[in-house]
C-alpha cells in the first residue's frame, strides 16, 4: 500500500508492506505521483489489484492496457 503523509514542514511517501514493515520517504507531490505511476497505483489497470479495484473507484472507466 502506498500513501501520502503531509506535515506542516514536509510531505512523505509511505510504503506499507505488511503489518510490521513500512518505509517513509520525504518526497514532493510530483515524486509521490511518479512512485504511484511506477507501481501502477495511479489508476485502474487490467490484472492489477490496487485501490481503484479494491474500492471500485472509477468503476465506470475501462482499465488501461
Amino acid at each position: 500500500m502506498i500513501r501520502r503523509l503531509e506535515t506542516r514542514e514536509q510531505g512523505y511517501t509511505v510504503l506499507m508492506l505488511g503489518p510490521d514493515y513500512y518505509r517513509k520517504f520525504p518526497t514532493s507531490i510530483h515524486e509521490h505521483n511518479e512512485i504511484l505511476r511506477l507501481y501502477k497505483q495511479d489508476k485502474r489497470y487490467r490484472d492489477v489489484l490496487n485501490d481503484f479495484t479494491d474500492f471500485d473507484l472509477q468503476a465506470d472507466r475501462k482499465p488501461a492496457e
